[in-house]
């Protein structure tokens, strides 16, 4: 049973690590490449989530009407919510970043939101906690895992 925990730890320490570097990339790409417009938020989903302790919180998705530079009217959620419930009720508008996909998608980002990264930090310090703590209860052990991983993908 103590090999299962190590294996299914290992794996979701890696996963949550994966998942904190693939969003701050995703971020990274938007600001980089992506255009700024204005926007009109027409819609807010509300999102409940409870963590380990039971805690509840709330995370906001704002859907956004604009105008892309082609002068295409899009009509799409923005990637990365919002902790805090904005105080206006829809419509009003917003500085957002987009960039334009390959299938013709877009992704989205508020500008100002400063809150963006939380995701990143929240998955990040979840996946080195885990790893620590299987890393530190399995002494010498983690050798095993890593070779289990390697050859799982040969």
């Amino acid at each position: 049973m103590s090999i299962l925990f190590f294996i299914i730890g290992t794996f979701a320490g890696f996963y949550s690590i994966y998942k904190a570097v693939t969003s701050l990339d995703k971020i990274y790409a938007i600001n980089k490449n992506g255009i700024k417009a204005k926007a009109s938020v027409i819609e807010i989903r509300k999102k409940k989530q409870t963590d380990s302790d039971g805690d509840t919180s709330y995370l906001y998705y704002y859907t956004v009407k604009f105008r892309d530079n082609r002068g295409k009217e899009v009509r799409e959620e923005i990637d990365f919510p919002v902790n805090n419930k904005s105080l206006r009720t829809p419509p009003f508008d917003v500085d957002i970043i987009y960039r334009r996909k390959e299938n013709q998608e877009f992704d989205i980002i508020l500008e100002t939101n400063n809150g963006r990264n939380t995701g990143f930090y929240i998955s990040l310090i979840t996946g080195i906690a885990v790893l620590s703590y299987v890393i530190y209860t399995y002494d010498g052990q983690i050798d095993i895992i890593l070779e289990f991983i390697n050859n799982l993908f040969k």
